[in-house]
């Protein structure tokens, strides 16, 4: 509620009265068992957030497309068998080529799935025709069944055809061709250039002029149902593939691999999966036959040079032989030979893995490196067998190097041949380094929507945004909360009624009588307290009156007011309450006084007597001064003697008078009222009477030379205290920034 004119000037005066603004204690400090509190006492907020938001989640989930997984396993196997390696190079090749990160890179590489999205015609998509902007939630709820027939033009779920042929130009690539189901197996097409086509199922439908043709098959969807096929670009097809696959290695270091792919339905996810599988054993065989090819070629290059080698060995040693005609070789000579021999024949095999190697692999790879260190070391040890020979006879030293030259001639020459036989199978097989071990296979359920998640995190959302609602409603409240933050303002507290609930209000603007209908309810006592501290501030004559205000609407001082005097009655008190907000009076009718029954206005204007404005009420020793008729100039009648007189003689009559006056910080009634009441009692409504204005009131009633005794802290309600924050109606005066008369008279409990 904004303050009005009057509240900011008495504001700046108290400011050039006082020197400074006061200014009330703070407490920063965070209390979790208060948070707590507070998140208690909201829990039918936070519960009713958090339904919403599991409802949300369900119809998210719901309306969602449904995704399918189908899975595989593979094996990679070893390269280095399939390339007859050395037994020296075998384990080492094999832990660096059977990487499976490797293989993962290459299994989700471009030229893979491209391969892949070619051969299913992944770039053929169509979709159904989809209502504007709720579409896909109604076509994948199942709803559209139920919408009526404006609805009969959209396809339903499961409902649709195979697209066996397409043909496009490039400029229609990626836009949209309608079809139209039609009775009779055929379909309309309208093309992007608007061009209308007829066609039937299975049957090829082409259009040379446009360079197009298009072939559907079995049409599963009733007449009038329209539908678009696009082509998609290359790149589009292969990064939906890419975001639909999955691969991970089972275990570390075990070569295999589980490959998985999500599409809609699980027949595609089966199919998309077998075509990438497909298309990275391909892929594979390529590769080994491309490295076998490479291999066969070097050792064709060297067989000639091989052969040539052989035959001038042979020549050689005859034509020695021929010249000696006996040569004795001893036992030792010919374990040197045979172990010349060996060496020259793996130091042979050693530089053709080595070229072969060089075509593989860069001079600084492991696999190369090693090759080239088992090289050496047979080159160093022939190096001392040819230190041994040297030292032989000459001529059993000329025979020893004709036959180790022949034979290390005639293995090279054999070893090529075996190596060109064994490439030349390798090249010509189907094996790659892959093994299939699992084929694709489809669950059984779909992975996606996973509507139990969807919804729990759906649910805990609207929990959590409904704690955040209660914790910043409670955090942006500037209500007194407490007795003590209204004592801190200098202000006593009589006493504290609770919030009635159920008041029962049986017409609008009636403040409820809650101390007469429940006499051992808990107000009953609180305004029995209320009355005993009110007993111990009266004294004198003056005493015998009291003025309860408030500093804005809806604080609940007509309430407060009617209940007192109830209360005092039934203490045994001659009492009269008198409505003296001739403003926007409320208590004739909660007294069940006629509206146009003469009141306080009559008698100041001098139209009616004393005893003609009193009214008794149903209630013994309570009677009532209603308001009377609503007079143009209030503050200025209450200024009048005939208002002292009345009030004077009130005082005498009575044993209490209670007036209910109008808010303070709207308007002046309530000074004017309070300067003749022998006690002045302000009324804050729990969490929503700001303590700032409380302060004011007490100021603006000290600067007209009066005093506020005492405070009722009005409607306390437990699961409103600080801090909780759950909010509740109140009783509403309706006041805006002008105090101007209403044609209803709401209450104001």
């Amino acid at each position: 509620m904004g303050r009005a004119p009057f509240q900011d000037m008495v504001t700046s005066m108290m400011q050039d009265f006082t020197g400074q603004t006061t200014k009330l204690p703070q407490n920063d400090e965070i209390d979790l068992a208060a948070i707590v509190r507070t998140l208690w006492a909201s829990r039918w907020l936070i519960i009713a957030t958090g339904v919403v938001g599991l409802a949300i989640g369900g119809i998210y989930a719901r309306t969602r497309q449904p995704i399918w997984q189908a899975d595989a396993l593979i094996q990679i196997e070893s390269k280095s068998s399939r390339l007859a390696l050395p037994d020296a190079l075998a384990d080492l090749a094999d832990q660096s080529e059977t990487s499976s990160s490797t293989e993962i890179q290459i299994l989700q590489s471009r030229s893979v799935l491209s391969d892949a999205a070619a051969a299913v015609k992944l770039d053929w998509h169509v979709s159904p025709k989809f209502v504007p902007v709720v579409g896909e939630a109604l076509y994948y709820g199942r709803m559209l069944d139920h919408l009526g027939a404006a609805f009969d033009g959209y396809p339903r779920l499961g409902e649709g055809f195979s697209v066996r042929y397409l043909q496009l130009p490039e400029d229609w690539i990626d836009r949209p061709i309608e079809v139209m189901v039609l009775a009779d197996s055929q379909y309309q097409v309208v093309l992007p250039d608007q061009t209308v086509r007829v066609g039937r199922e299975n049957v090829l439908l082409t259009d040379k002029v446009l360079m197009f043709a298009l072939e559907l098959g079995h049409i599963d969807s009733a007449p009038g149902r329209k539908f678009e096929i696009r082509q998609s670009p290359e790149q589009v097809s292969v990064a939906r593939l890419a975001a639909s696959l999955k691969v991970e290695e089972e275990g570390r270091q075990t070569g295999i691999l589980r490959v998985s792919m999500t599409a809609p339905t699980p027949i595609d996810a089966t199919r998309w999966l077998d075509a990438v599988l497909a298309a990275y054993k391909n892929k594979s065989v390529t590769n080994n036959a491309a490295e076998a090819s490479q291999s066969l070629r070097f050792v064709e290059e060297q067989l000639p040079a091989a052969e040539a080698q052989v035959k001038d060995a042979e020549q050689a040693l005859n034509d020695y032989r021929s010249k000696q005609v006996s040569i004795d070789i001893s036992f030792e000579t010919e374990r040197l030979l045979d172990e010349a021999a060996q060496l020259d024949s793996q130091i042979r095999e050693a530089l053709v893995q080595e070229g072969e190697l060089g075509q593989r692999f860069t001079p600084n790879h492991p696999i190369f490196r090693q090759a080239v260190t088992n090289r050496k070391s047979l080159e160093a040890r022939r190096q001392e067998v040819q230190s041994n020979i040297e030292k032989l006879p000459k001529t059993q030293r000329e025979i020893v190097n004709l036959t180790r030259t022949l034979e290390v001639a005639q293995a090279s020459y054999l070893q090529l041949l075996n190596r060109s036989q064994e490439l030349r199978v390798l090249q010509a097989s189907e094996i790659g380094n892959v093994r299939i071990i699992d084929s694709a296979l489809a669950g059984q359920r779909t992975v996606a929507p996973r509507s139990l998640r969807i919804s729990a995190i759906a649910a805990f959302l609207g929990l959590m945004l409904g704690a955040g609602i209660a914790l910043l409603r409670n955090y942006f409240r500037r209500g007194v909360d407490s007795v003590e933050e209204i004592e801190q303002i200098g202000i006593p507290v009589l006493g504290v009624s609770n919030l009635e609930t159920r008041a029962v209000r049986s017409e609008k603007g009636r403040v409820p009588l809650v101390v007469r209908d429940n006499t051992d309810g808990l107000n009953a006592e609180a305004f029995r307290s209320i009355r005993t501290a009110l007993r111990f501030l009266r004294g004198g004559r003056n005493g015998k009156t009291l003025a309860l205000t408030s500093p804005l609407p809806g604080a609940g001082k007509s309430f407060c007011a009617a209940n007192l005097a109830v209360i005092f009655a039934q203490g045994g008190q001659r009492v009269c309450v008198v409505d003296a907000d001739l403003r926007r009076g409320v208590l004739a009718r909660s007294f069940g006084i006629p509206k146009a029954h003469a009141g306080l206005s009559d008698y100041l204007i001098g139209q009616a007597a004393l005893d003609g404005v009193i009214s008794a009420t149903s209630i013994d020793r309570l009677d009532l001064v209603p308001t009377g008729r609503r007079p143009p100039n209030p503050s200025e009648l209450l200024m009048s003697e005939r208002f002292e007189t009345f009030h004077t003689e009130l005082a005498e009559r009575y044993d209490v008078v209670i007036f209910d006056t109008p808010p303070t910080l709207l308007v002046t009634d309530a000074a004017l009222i309070s300067r003749l009441a022998g006690l002045t009692i302000v009324v804050a409504r729990h969490a929503d009477t700001d303590a700032q204005d409380l302060l004011t009131v007490r100021r603006t009633l000290e600067l007209t030379g009066c005093q506020v005794h005492g405070a009722i802290l009005n409607a306390f309600d437990p699961r409103r205290a600080k801090p909780s924050s759950y909010h509740y109606g109140r009783y509403g005066y309706g006041y805006g920034y002008r105090y101007r008369y209403s044609r209803t008279e709401p209450a104001d409990q």
